[in-house]
């Protein structure tokens, strides 16, 4: 079985071209909870289900990227990253 980078394929978006990412502060001490306070609704109303965050790059001062993933209205399933 190939095993297919899922940052080539049709179902990776940057977050930004899917919902608004303003209000972010992207704080080490506030991004998880605005991931759930406000992207994770954002992306709901757009039609997405079951988000997930994940940790994607990070340095001594927190989170450089956030990858999350959801199922789109046609139930694939979504990788997007921002940061």
């Amino acid at each position: 079985m190939e095993h297919q980078n899922i940052f080539d394929g049709p179902y990776y978006q940057p977050l930004d071209q899917i919902i608004s990412i303003d209000g972010l502060t992207y704080a080490r001490e506030t991004f998880a909870r605005e991931e759930i306070d406000i992207l994770t609704p954002r992306l709901e109303a757009a039609g997405y289900s079951d988000v997930r965050w994940f940790a994607g790059e990070t340095d001594s001062f927190g989170p450089l990227t956030r990858i999350g993933r959801a199922y789109n209205k046609d139930g694939d399933l979504v990788w997007f990253t921002y940061g």
